[in-house]
């Protein structure tokens, strides 16, 4: 029985180049074959709800995204996609329930999608400060800012979807559920975080709560402070480069200038604990914030954070 590849031809050299043109079919063959399966796997990818095509993302960040995924789902029934390219970001078919979150660390670039629902003026403006400041000079730390990123996505839907805090307040780096905080309070503490960002590369969070302080997974880079001004409730973690500087009383330090002032002048206190931080930090003075400030009204969050932790 005759093979089935076998090379017929009137001479060696005809068999020659039949059989090599045989290879060539099959190899060409091959190729669109593997070319086929790696485009479905690619396309499958693009829809998938989380891709790391860099393959850098450990399995503590890989949960939390899950956590966070999760709890968006359950709790406000929003589809949330995180997706690391390795080149420039595509963004994928979206539904009204999507929120998408693009990253490319080659390339330096971030992009945040918000649902038409969520996509007010708080919304669009979280969205330019993770595209343009946030994650600016983190690049080389980018899985922790993404974390960040994730808590002040939450912290946003929570502001839209839960509705509540009559005269709640918020700027580019603090909410406050109070409404204690005035115009120039949020302009100095703006100007407090865009400074701790220029000389320190830190991040600020402030949050002031009605009810009890709620702390967010955080990351190495970011100054959270939280407060209870009703419950007498004082919450503080540096970073680390703030925590090298300001030594292992640091925290307390900081705490122990507000606690005192809550509920009274704790805006006050709030200002002055975080100027002498940063003072002794830098050795330098926090620059004057801008006369025109800008703050925003929005909702505050009411539930924690994905896996907050209680201080």
């Amino acid at each position: 029985m005759r093979s089935l590849f076998a090379v017929r031809g009137a001479s060696t050299g005809e068999r020659l180049v039949r059989g090599l043109a045989l290879v060539a079919v099959i190899a060409i063959v091959a190729w669109a074959f593997w070319y086929n399966n790696a485009q479905v796997v690619h396309r499958l990818n693009q829809g998938q709800s989380y891709w790391d095509e860099t393959k850098t993302l450990g399995a503590e960040d890989r949960q939390f995204i899950r956590e966070v995924q999760q709890a968006l789902a359950e709790r406000f029934h929003l589809e949330l996609i995180v997706q690391v390219r390795k080149g420039a970001i595509v963004l994928p078919k979206m539904a009204d329930d999507t929120l998408f979150v693009g990253l490319s660390p080659a390339r330096q670039e971030a992009m945040v999608i918000f649902p038409p629902e969520l996509d007010d003026e708080a919304g669009r403006h979280l969205a330019g400060q993770l595209h343009h400041d946030h994650f600016a000079g983190q690049w080389e730390h980018w899985p922790d800012a993404l974390r960040t990123a994730l808590v002040m996505i939450w912290d946003h839907v929570n502001r839209v979807r839960q509705g509540a805090g009559e005269g709640a307040r918020a700027s580019q780096y603090v909410l406050d559920e109070t409404g204690r905080l005035g115009e120039a309070d949020l302009a100095w503490l703006d100007a407090y975080g865009r400074e701790l960002r220029a000389q320190l590369g830190q991040d600020l969070m402030v949050r002031v709560y009605n009810g009890p302080v709620q702390v967010p997974g955080l990351d190495a880079t970011t100054l959270f402070v939280g407060l209870s001004p009703a419950r007498g409730e004082a919450f503080v973690r540096l970073p680390l480069a703030l925590r090298a500087a300001l030594g292992p009383e640091g925290e307390s330090r900081l705490r122990d200038a507000i606690l005192p002032a809550l509920p009274g002048d704790w805006p006050g206190a709030l200002k002055r604990g975080l100027g002498e931080a940063f003072s002794k930090a830098t050795g330098a003075a926090v620059p004057d914030a801008p006369a025109t400030p800008s703050p925003v009204s929005v909702q505050p969050p009411s539930p924690a954070a994905p896996n907050a932790n209680q201080p």
